[in-house]
């Protein structure tokens, strides 16, 4: 036997024993109770879902793409995993999002709505600080 023969013979003995590529598996089942399937072009879409890690429940918020032979989905690494007690902020932040929305397709500014003192252990809304309508002329900083 030849080396070359003897070199390809491991190879395959070796392959035999590898586990199946992606390819030939099965893509993972999606655990949780799924809430909302959001399509983003033919290959991809989001899925929101409530799941459970060692008995703590948390949305789940992933890219699923199917895969380049069109026999299931997989998921991807872009998501994110909200906990529990980040839903009540996290359903405050939504509900902005649809009235500026909502605002925006009806053409009218935002009004803004930010605290005066937010409470440091509860998100705070992303927005930029006033302007001064005089361009800054009236800032004091002894004032």
């Amino acid at each position: 036997m030849s080396m070359i023969d003897n070199l390809r013979g491991r190879a395959a003995q070796l392959r035999d024993q590898l586990p199946p590529s992606p390819a030939e598996s099965h893509p993972p089942e999606d655990t949780g109770r799924r809430l909302a399937t959001c399509p983003r072009g033919k290959d991809e879409e989001l899925r929101i879902s409530l799941c459970e890690y060692e008995g703590n429940p948390y949305l789940n918020m992933r890219i699923w793409k199917c895969d380049r032979f069109q026999r299931g989905w997989w998921p991807d690494k872009r998501g994110i995993a909200i906990r529990v007690r980040e839903l009540p902020d996290l359903a405050e932040a939504l509900a902005a999002a649809l009235d500026l929305a909502a605002q925006h397709r009806a053409g009218r500014p935002a009004p803004s709505s930010a605290a005066a003192h937010p409470r440091r252990d509860r998100a705070r809304p992303a927005l930029l600080p006033p302007r001064s309508a005089g361009g800054g002329e009236d800032f004091d900083e002894f004032a």
